[in-house]
């Protein structure tokens, strides 16, 4: 969803035929146009958790025009682009992407502008991935002010595991241990700068 708020300035680079694909249609900012598939020429991007990927590809892989470029912003990668290169038509183009940019809070509604400006983008191509259509990815996320960068899909859940997910696992198991033993107002009373930023991933 938060992702997904900052399809509008993609659009605004040139990019008039983007279909964004948000976790629900009542998450979609007031105004813009909530169809979200309709025989999409490309590009497409899906912004939604991990889990809900493979619908949408399954569903994508019928409704896609030929040539149509696909990018998702998950945070892991292998299994989603082993899984495109699967189901999706050998004249539909999958790219998996994943930008380091957001805050705590979700939502399209959340979203701010610039999110992705001088913010990292992992793009995973791998020996199957479309040269043009990987151009194309690469322009995208340059477009709205990305430094991209090139990994295999191993090799980036590899490092976001150690540098992004398991942080937030920290995180979450430090507030739950916390939450349990102390009460919530006496929490807010006595916590400090550090409690709070070790915390916020949660």
């Amino acid at each position: 969803g938060l992702r997904f708020g900052d399809a509008e300035a993609a659009l605004a680079e040139g990019h008039d035929q983007l279909l964004a694909i948000n976790r629900t249609i009542e998450a979609i900012p007031q105004g813009q146009n909530r169809t979200l598939l309709a025989m999409p020429t490309g590009p497409v991007k899906t912004c939604t958790p991990v889990q809900t990927i493979e619908r949408q590809l399954a569903l994508l892989s019928k409704t896609a025009k030929p040539g149509c470029l696909i990018m998702d912003v998950g945070s892991t990668k292998k299994d989603i682009v082993s899984l495109a290169q699967k189901i999706l038509p050998k004249n539909i183009h999958f790219v998996g992407c994943h930008p380091i940019a957001g805050t705590e809070k979700s939502g399209a509604k959340a979203s701010i502008p610039g999110l992705f400006t001088n913010k990292k983008c992992l793009i995973t191509p791998t020996k199957q991935t479309n040269k043009k259509a990987l151009g194309l990815a690469c322009k995208f996320w340059k477009n709205v002010g990305s430094n991209v960068t090139l990994l295999k899909p191993e090799e980036h859940d590899r490092i976001l595991a150690a540098t992004s997910h398991f942080p937030q696992m920290v995180s979450w198991l430090l507030l739950d241990s916390v939450v349990g033993s102390i009460p919530s107002d006496k929490i807010k009373k006595f916590s400090g700068s550090g409690f709070e930023s070790m915390t916020r991933l949660a």
